[in-house]
Parts: C-alpha cells; sequence; structure tokens
C-alpha cells in the first residue's frame, strides 16, 4: 500500500501572527489553524476522525502562546482541541495532516 503524506508549512511567523490577529479570542486562532489543514466549507464534513499532528516542538511552541494570553485555562483549549504529537527528528514547523484528511466523512 503506498499512503500519500500529506505535510503543511506551519512556521513560528505563521503562529504568532494567528495569535496577534485574534489576541483577545483564542478559539479563533484554533479555528484557523485547522482551517489551515482543511480550508473551505466544513459543513460537507459531517464528523472529523483523529487530529492533525505536529512535533513536541511545535506543539509545545502552540501551548506556550495559549498559556501566556490566557494561563492554564486557554492552555486547556490546545490541550483538549488541539493537534497530536509526533516525535520525528526534523519535521518541526509542519502538520501532518495524512491520517486527519484520510479520516474524513463526507455528507
Amino acid at each position: 500500500m503506498n499512503e500519500t503524506i500529506n505535510l503543511i508549512e506551519l512556521s513560528k511567523e505563521k503562529i504568532d501572527a494567528l495569535f496577534d490577529q485574534h489576541e483577545y479570542d483564542p478559539e479563533n486562532v484554533l479555528l484557523d489553524l485547522y482551517h489551515i489543514v482543511l480550508p473551505g466549507d466544513w459543513d460537507e464534513y459531517p464528523k472529523f476522525h483523529g487530529w492533525p499532528k505536529i512535533s513536541n516542538a511545535t506543539w509545545e511552541y502552540i501551548c506556550g502562546k495559549f498559556f501566556r494570553i490566557g494561563g492554564l485555562g486557554l492552555a486547556f483549549v490546545w490541550v483538549n482541541n488541539g493537534f497530536s504529537k509526533f516525535d520525528k527528528p526534523g519535521d518541526d514547523w509542519v502538520i501532518d495532516a495524512t491520517d486527519f484528511l484520510a479520516n474524513l466523512e463526507e455528507t
């Protein structure tokens, strides 16, 4: 079986720009992060399976940003609804959407 790998660039600058844009509305930061992975109309998909994956370093950077703007409560927004972590050397600052995109259910 030949699986397609779907990696999407996610730079620190892009992450910082999202937090600057939505400083007082972290839920929109989270939504915009998901829109990077799956742009377009989400009404086409009644259910998502799994989460996009990012490296430990990228995950911790985003979690730290949530914590700095809203403390532990907002960090939990990321912990409970954010991306999953993977540990692959050299894959910082990318989103691995392979499993997430492969598991979408269309209406």
